[in-house]
């Protein structure tokens, strides 16, 4: 892992040639198609909160440049969802771009 701080990563400090290609067809789904991808199977059950939202930066930086995501520049932030109970609570890490959500289970919370 880099020691960069996560708004300094870019997908360009990483050999992933494959994860480029994936990406770029879902920059065409998103700019060409019905607008909405979603990925699935990260294994954020597996890593901790500061990889998690550098995979999330990184990956947002495959599609486009990243942009705040509030009014006062806060470019990442976490959301809770409190429509679940608070068995089943969990925390999305927001690195929305174009339509992308990082997804994870409700089985726990970072």
């Amino acid at each position: 892992m880099t020691p960069l701080p996560v708004l300094l990563r870019h997908a360009d400090h990483f050999d992933i040639p494959r994860l480029r290609r994936l990406m770029a067809k879902a920059k065409r789904a998103l700019e060409d198609g019905i607008g909405v991808v979603v990925l699935d199977r990260l294994p954020l059950d597996e890593i901790d909160h500061e990889t998690a939202l550098a995979v999330s930066w990184s990956l947002g930086t495959l599609i486009g440049r990243n942009v705040a995501q509030k009014w006062d520049g806060t470019m990442l932030y976490d959301v809770t969802d409190k429509s679940l109970t608070s068995t089943t609570t969990t925390s999305r890490t927001t690195a929305v771009r174009f339509g992308i959500l990082p997804t994870r289970s409700t089985s726990g919370t970072w």
